[in-house]
């Protein structure tokens, strides 16, 4: 297995079980297996629909990269 090499794959999964968390701290006890899959499950569909939501501010952070990273983007943005 291989280690990590920076703190961002770490992190990651941290907000990953922060969130589980979050959505699985209000029931303390699930009466079956069952019962615990499906709000894990649940709670994974929720979770997931925030990584698809647009970066916040994106078209100003694109603005200011462009400006200083002009000549490495042209080429990116134009394929």
């Amino acid at each position: 297995m291989e280690e990590f090499s920076t703190g961002l794959d770490t992190n990651a999964v941290e907000g990953f079980h922060r969130m589980l968390r979050k959505f699985t701290k209000t029931k303390v006890i699930y009466p079956t297996y069952d019962a615990l899959r499906k709000s894990v499950c649940m709670s994974i569909k929720e979770i997931s629909k925030k990584w698809g939501m647009p970066i916040r501010d994106w078209g100003i952070i694109m603005g200011q990269l462009m400006i200083f990273f002009e000549d490495r983007l042209q080429n990116k943005l134009a394929s």
